[in-house]
């Protein structure tokens, strides 16, 4: 991935609204708008600091220790004053385990309801079958008598 592609992931995970190539950027007490080519998270703390942030907010994401691992080392490489290349990097493999963990939880939402509903369809199913042999037996009754 390159650089351009990780900082446009970056802007992705921290909602930031895109149209046309650009992304518009809540920076500090101003709000601009920012072509994807001139994204600084790969060299600047103050861009950088905020999606640590939110990653940070994280914390404890169900019981997927993958995700809270990336969060453990992002947050020690930031408190040790590590190099930011190296904060960077850690910060995009964290985001695409996210993404990857955030789409298999929503392909098992989906299959979940996928599985209800057919469950669902089934059971009135199953209970038209038993009303329809309530009525045999309730008939087979009224002849025997």
């Amino acid at each position: 991935m390159e650089r351009l592609e990780e900082n446009i992931l970056i802007a992705d995970f921290m909602g930031f609204e895109e149209h046309k190539g650009s992304y518009l950027i809540p920076h500090e007490e101003n709000i601009f708008w920012c072509p994807d080519v001139d994204l600084k998270f790969n060299n600047n703390w103050s861009w950088l600091l905020p999606v640590i942030r939110k990653i940070g907010g994280k914390i404890g994401l169900g019981k997927n220790n993958t995700l809270n691992q990336g969060i453990k080392v992002i947050l020690e490489s930031v408190m040790y004053n590590v190099d930011i290349n190296q904060v960077y990097k850690s910060v995009i493999e964290f985001i695409n385990e996210y993404n990857k963990y955030e789409a298999e939880k929503i392909s098992f939402k989906e299959r979940f309801i996928e599985i209800r509903d057919q469950e669902t369809s089934e059971g009135k199913y199953d209970e038209e079958i038993r009303n329809e042999q309530l009525k045999i037996k309730s008939n087979e009754k009224e002849n025997i008598q």
